[in-house]
């Protein structure tokens, strides 16, 4: 009577490589975590205080200055300088806010568990944070887009200027009202921009130790 080595059963095969194939997603999704929690940490740490260094610095050298007067041409009037420099200075540092919140923003939900485990404030926590995050980068994209209503509408007036020249006078007010709005608009946006780093940056150190764990054992701690 031959013997015959035991084989796995199809069923067992399958739930072996079931297992295997979950263990290397979970490898790979634990580097990618680490991988994002090394870039949020060292934006938290390292970036957002030189931010608000940098945001305090623009508004020290702007906060006293009075928006520069419209320079009008016989073809019309030309870019306001002050209020031209005050928007790259604030177009630069919104593209850098866009290109930080990102990471800190996945490294949080990576970081959130599972639905069974969702049971203590660092869920809580997590989920708020990660809105104001999105907030922030909403409010950002809506900064910019305003910048953009700025151009439209004192170019329309520019235009009004040259076609009408007999109300010239009134639209030239206008722009420079328009231009004297916009200017004190964009310091608001500064103000703003240093609040929410400030902000955010505030509520990653308190709730550091929440934002890097994955479960919560100590559910009836605050979130403060």
């Amino acid at each position: 009577m031959s013997s015959s080595s035991p084989t796995a059963s199809p069923a067992a095969l399958s739930a072996a490589e079931a297992a295997a194939a979950e263990a290397e997603v979970s490898a790979k999704l634990a580097e990618f975590n680490q991988g994002f929690q090394a870039k949020a940490l060292q934006i938290v740490y390292e970036v957002l205080p030189t931010k608000l260094d940098s945001l305090q610095l623009i508004l020290d050298k702007y906060k006293e200055r009075k928006c520069d007067p419209p320079c009008f041409t016989k073809m019309g009037a030309k870019c306001n300088a002050g209020v031209q420099e005050l928007i790259q200075a604030i177009k630069s540092e919104l593209n850098s806010l866009l290109s930080l919140l990102d990471p800190i923003r996945q490294w949080i939900s990576l970081n959130i568990p599972k639905m069974s485990d969702q049971k203590g404030t660092s869920v809580q926590v997590k989920e708020d944070l990660i809105d104001m995050l999105h907030s922030g980068k909403v409010s950002a994209i809506q900064l910019m887009e305003s910048m953009c209503k700025y151009y439209c509408a004192r170019a329309k007036l520019v235009s009004k200027a040259i076609k009408f020249p007999l109300a010239a006078e009134d639209h030239k007010r206008c722009i420079e009202d328009l231009d004297n709005k916009q200017f004190f608009l964009l310091l608001n946006m500064i103000t703003d921009l240093k609040n929410n780093y400030a902000l955010i940056y505030d509520m990653c150190l308190k709730n550091m130790e929440k934002l890097s764990r994955q479960q919560e054992s100590d559910s009836y701690q605050s979130m403060y």
